[in-house]
């Protein structure tokens, strides 16, 4: 039995009311089950009211899978939970007080459909990559909208704690953003090593660039020796494709590192020259590329801007309080074309097609947020999908 499926029912009035028999008491009415609490602490239910034994009472509502969660969840030690007037339990185990006083409780086990429960559970949350394949496009499309825009909020709101721990300056943030943008999932602890031993200031002061080139390939561990290659245990082969090598990744990030001075006043362009000075500024990098440093393709310039620009400009309007950037951040991803990945893959084939990169970050982040995880009640088109059940 999962608590989510239960505040559902509860939530929804998909429970028999006049069946509830109290554990502690001789008569219950449900008058209002209250409002769900979604985002903030405290009890799962306000504003409830229940008559029991023939008083009226107002205020909040737990729900649990077992009433010695609440012994678990160290609700017993919360005054958020003081003001609870029921505990509703699928399984009642064990009495709960708080505050000397015990808590009025109903248990739902011998009256909860389970032919419901494990069409909902099993059919929408167990079988498939995405369980609401067959279901989804019965839904108002504004679910998946929503969604997407949450997840594209999320995945950059994500970083920016990491980021105002640095602390420095916004060419190193830059920097940063730049070389995790370089490692991609697979090699990014590789590249934040290799920034930590090579920070922008000492970078820096280093004269030519020539020198601040072999600063950073030898410190990354990725050096020639004779027809061999030494490779740090941070770097992976595997999982990747040869023009996405580490060997291939730390000379290109190398290449810009050493040519360019991570000047951040681009960001203030309108987000068309912003694209183009960006992509331009690749490209001026590129003639001094050693002849064995593949070019870059469109797609990992688009790329480097969806994980290196994006979440700058974000995080310069967090810092500021300045809007515009925030929404030049979103402006660019909604320019960008749509990326082509596995992930895509699988959303086209349910007939999805994301219009642009906005589109695909946001159900990339779905997919691995909710999806894979089959956090289905915790999303809003699984959530409003099972309700239909």
């Amino acid at each position: 039995m999962h608590e989510d499926y239960i505040q559902q029912l509860w939530r929804d009035k998909r429970l028999p009311f006049h069946q509830l028999k109290p554990i502690n008491a001789s008569t219950i009415e449900i008058i209002d089950v209250g409002l769900h609490n979604e985002a903030q602490k405290g009890p799962d239910f306000s504003l409830g009211c229940v008559k029991i034994d023939g008083v009226l009472f107002h205020g909040q509502i737990e729900v649990h899978v077992k009433s010695s969660d609440w012994y678990k969840h160290n609700h017993h030690s919360d005054n958020l939970y003081n003001g609870v007037i029921l505990h509703v339990v699928y399984e009642y185990d064990k009495p709960v007080y708080q505050n000397n006083y015990l808590l009025p409780t109903v248990e739902l086990k011998d009256i909860i459909d389970m032919d419901h429960y494990k069409k909902s559970i099993k059919k929408f949350i167990k079988i498939y990559d995405f369980p609401c394949a067959k279901l989804i496009h019965d839904l108002d499309p504004v679910f998946l909208e929503v969604m997407k825009n949450k997840m594209v909020t999320q995945r950059l709101d994500s970083k920016l704690s990491l980021l105002k721990e640095l602390n420095c300056s916004d060419a190193s943030v830059f920097y940063h953003l730049l070389a995790n943008a370089f490692g991609t999932s697979i090699n990014k602890h590789g590249f934040l090593e290799l920034i930590r031993k090579v920070p922008l200031e000492e970078l820096s002061t280093i004269k030519t660039s020539k020198e601040r080139y072999r600063l950073i390939m030898a410190e990354s561990g990725l050096v020639h020796l004779g027809n061999e290659t030494a490779h740090s245990h941070l770097w992976h082969f595997k999982g990747t494709r040869p023009k996405n090598f580490p060997t291939v990744r730390v000379k290109q990030f190398a290449t810009i590192a050493a040519h360019y001075d991570f000047d951040t006043a681009f960001l203030y362009l309108s987000s068309k020259d912003l694209l183009d000075e960006f992509k331009q500024l690749i490209k001026r990098t590129e003639v001094h590329w050693h002849l064995s440093t593949p070019k870059f393709s469109i797609g990992m310039i688009e790329q480097l801007i969806i994980n290196a620009v994006v979440p700058l400009l974000w995080y310069k309007a967090e810092l500021s309080e300045d809007e515009l950037l925030r929404d030049k951040a979103i402006e660019l991803l909604e320019l960008l074309p749509a990326e082509n990945n596995s992930v895509m893959a699988k959303w086209k084939r349910l007939n999805i097609i994301p219009k642009n990169s906005f589109d695909s970050q946001g159900l990339l982040g779905l997919y691995n947020y909710y999806c894979c995880r089959k956090k289905c009640l915790d999303c809003e088109v699984g959530f409003k999908l099972i309700g239909k059940t």
